[in-house]
């Protein structure tokens, strides 16, 4: 399992940032910055479990005949 990268918890923490209203508490921040996180991890475990489900969505669509 992957962790997020550095590069990619900054992201959330700046997305985060900008679309909460002002004076949200840094506790609340936290807490949803470690959802994100949790949730990274939820698809990455899944992507494990079932690579064919996983990529299934990036495979082309055939057309129909």
């Amino acid at each position: 399992m992957k962790e997020p990268s550095e590069a990619q918890k900054r992201l959330w923490r700046a997305r985060v940032k900008s679309e909460l209203i002002k004076g949200t508490s840094p506790e609340v921040t936290t807490e949803i910055i470690e959802t994100m996180i949790d949730a990274w991890r939820a698809v990455e475990d899944h992507a494990v479990e079932r690579p064919d489900k996983a990529l299934s969505r990036r495979k082309k669509k055939q057309p129909l005949q």
